[in-house]
């Protein structure tokens, strides 16, 4: 899987937990029995199945967003780093991030390009290493740029 679909999927499932989140808020003080629809699956669930999903979401999202933050510390460059925190923590557009910091957009562009390559990188660094002899284990970041197996 690409850096890009990865860092895309992360956001649209921490959009849709809070999408959940809030629903299941609503609902929250009516009758336990309560069943809620769900249009992905078109299948009609009561509201502990949703609890469940809460739940295995939330733990999920805490393990990705600390592999990401972690990731994130480990890189030098702050401007980067900067990038990476407006658009995939707080949902920023990049023509808002190049306005807040003062650059151009195409320098935004640029600032991305490179934030995704070292943001790989420093993944790949910290999954653990494979424990098969001496054959490798092909990871889920592998790119055309970087086919790796660790």
């Amino acid at each position: 899987m690409r850096i890009d679909k990865y860092l895309d999927l992360y956001l649209q499932y921490r959009n849709t937990y809070t999408q959940m989140k809030r629903m299941h808020e609503c609902f929250k003080g009516d009758n336990e029995r309560m069943f809620v629809y769900d249009s992905s699956s078109n299948y009609v669930h009561d509201m502990s199945h949703v609890d469940r999903e809460l739940v295995r979401r939330e733990r999920i999202l805490r393990y990705a967003t600390a592999r990401l933050q972690a990731a994130m510390a480990r890189m030098n460059e702050p401007s980067e780093v900067n990038y990476l925190i407006c658009r995939y923590f707080y949902d920023m557009k990049n023509i808002a991030i190049a306005s807040a910091f003062s650059y151009c957009e195409r320098q935004i562009y640029r600032i991305a390009r490179s934030s995704k390559e070292h943001l790989y990188l420093e993944l790949l660094r910290l999954m653990p290493k494979a424990r098969r002899g001496e054959v490798g284990k092909k990871y889920r970041f592998a790119s055309k740029r970087y086919p790796i197996c660790v």
